[in-house]
């Protein structure tokens, strides 16, 4: 199971002033202007969109490369996943590109809310696994 690190998305640069800060208790990034905040609200909860054995690139697989890959991705006040960085690479480029691009592609939020019920970006750190399947017993030698 996956448990992702959900954090308050940084407020952006502007004038101070008081905001509601983001998902947690205590001082948090002021909504939509820099500030303090009372902290409180809600998570966003994934609901579309995920990644499954069946999109383990067959190249890749054929070639032994497996891995987890550490992604970290910004969710919107519209629920899309955008920015999807890598903080851990599986060790291939091809599967951490392949992993960012099926969350920016299928992953959808109800997103987080502030302490007034308003929708406001977050950020979402996890892990996406690769394991390879287990080799198929071989036709020749028949099952032993």
């Amino acid at each position: 199971m996956i448990v992702p690190l959900i954090l308050p998305a940084p407020a952006a640069t502007g004038t101070s002033g008081t905001g509601s800060g983001g998902v947690g208790s205590g001082n948090g990034g002021g909504g939509g202007e820099g500030g303090t905040g009372a902290g409180g609200g809600s998570p966003p909860q994934r609901i579309g969109g995920r990644i499954s054995d069946r999109d383990y690139p067959r190249e890749l697989s054929d070639a032994g490369i497996s891995g987890t890959v550490g992604v970290r991705y910004r969710v919107g006040i519209d629920g899309r996943a955008r920015e999807c960085s890598i903080t851990r690479s599986s060790g291939s480029a091809a599967l951490d590109a392949h992993t960012c691009a099926l969350i920016e592609r299928r992953f959808r939020f109800r997103p987080s809310r502030d302490a007034g019920g308003r929708p406001v970006p977050s950020v979402i750190v996890e892990n996406h696994s690769w394991i390879m399947p287990p080799p198929e017993p071989d036709a020749a030698k028949g099952d032993q």
